[in-house]
């Protein structure tokens, strides 16, 4: 018989976030420069928190008591006020790191609250896919003893 059991998630996980790899159009693996043999792929990779984790939800309540005038007024600012809460939020507290993430410069980009809300705001593509996976129950799921014994 199913078991609600079955859908606990690790708060640990949730908070601190799980690692995923990232391909994409335009986020394709490339060859290493670091291996002089040529032979290791560079994967974009990010570390996500799970999505309305606590400390999403806290700064989401918090911010949307700032835009309350525009979410009164309406129309386009209640629009551009939940898509910068949304993106403020998360750059905040859902991206906790990311790997072999080049900026437009071509030099590694430091994972940053500031770089990630950049980021989110210039690239949709992004956005959509960090909104996809950190909204996933099976990576930030708990894994008893049992299961893991494969009992």
């Amino acid at each position: 018989m199913p078991k609600l059991k079955n859908l606990t998630t690790d708060p640990v996980k949730e908070n601190e976030g799980v690692w995923f790899d990232c391909v994409i159009p335009g986020l394709e693996p490339e060859p290493d420069p670091t291996d002089p043999e040529g032979k290791k792929m560079r994967v974009a990779r990010f570390k996500l928190a799970r999505m309305n984790n606590e400390a999403f939800l806290q700064m989401q309540t918090d911010m949307s008591e700032r835009f309350k005038t525009a979410f009164r007024a309406g129309g386009k600012y209640a629009e551009d006020a939940a898509t910068e809460i949304l993106l403020q939020c998360m750059a905040n507290t859902i991206v906790k790191a990311w790997e072999n993430i080049d900026g437009d410069d071509g030099k590694p980009l430091e994972c940053t609250p500031e770089n990630v809300y950049a980021s989110l705001r210039k690239y949709l593509a992004i956005r959509e896919w960090i909104v996809q996976r950190a909204s996933e129950h099976k990576p930030y799921k708990l894994i008893e003893d049992e299961e893991a014994l494969g009992n």
